[in-house]
């Protein structure tokens, strides 16, 4: 039913955040927090019962007024103005509409590994990278680009080490003129010098990403976006 949707959204495993008046006006905070994909609840006057949930499939807070789209069945709902429709024309103030919003565990959406300056590199496009590949590379500088699908801390470096027969080596900040922080808030780059890699190769290894999204989530734990491997603080 309706009304348990947004009390799962709400439990601290999925760690929702929920909006209601005034801060669904144009200047309140929801606006810093909504995205597609977060979920909006229509209830009942007077005993608060929410009877029908919607997920946001637009957002502009660009226009004014600022405006929200979704995506509902019932009576079919393809990208609607949730002001300009039958759902509820005074949404941001008639105090029958609450927004759960998500936080956005980031996903990896292409990496690249480059062993010196050599063009050896595997580069991966898909939604996620649990994936098994073998590249040669000699004792060279080791670099490693990485693009999540989300805006990512800037302050916030990203663990990520290349694991060799149970030892870790971590990737080290690598950009130029940046410092490592991440290039438009959502790719990173670092390095591992040839000087601290070991001198026998003839092995395989694992690359760990942890990772930590503008809106503070990580990479998700549960296995749901991602393969946990070794330790809890180790994610691919």
């Amino acid at each position: 039913m309706a009304e348990h949707l947004p009390k799962s959204l709400k439990h601290s495993r999925h760690g929702g955040t929920e909006y209601t008046i005034p801060n669904l006006t144009s200047n309140g905070s929801l606006w810093l927090d909504v995205k597609e994909g977060d979920q909006v609840g229509l209830y009942s006057e007077g005993d608060g019962h929410c009877f029908h949930t919607m997920f946001i499939s637009q957002v502009d807070n660009t226009s004014s007024p600022k405006v929200i789209k979704y995506c509902a069945h019932t009576v079919w709902r393809e990208d609607y103005d949730l002001a300009n429709t039958d759902a509820e024309p005074d949404w941001k103030t008639s105090g029958r509409v609450k927004i759960i919003c998500l936080d956005d565990a980031p996903i990896v959406r292409d990496f690249v590994i480059y062993s010196g300056s050599d063009p050896i590199k595997w580069r991966w496009y898909n939604t996620w990278c649990v994936e098994n590949f073998a590249k040669h590379a000699g004792k060279r500088d080791l670099t490693f680009r990485v693009t999540f699908d989300t805006k990512m801390k800037t302050t916030a470096i990203p663990q990520i080490k290349l694991i060799l027969n149970g030892t870790e080596y971590a990737f080290e900040p690598w950009t130029s003129g940046s410092n490592g922080d991440f290039i438009q808030n959502c790719t990173w780059k670092g390095r591992i010098i040839a000087a601290n890699l070991p001198n026998d190769m003839n092995t395989s290894g694992v690359i760990s990403i942890r990772a930590q999204a503008i809106d503070g989530s990580y990479n998700d734990a549960t296995n749901d976006l991602s393969k946990l491997l070794v330790t809890p603080s180790q994610y691919v």
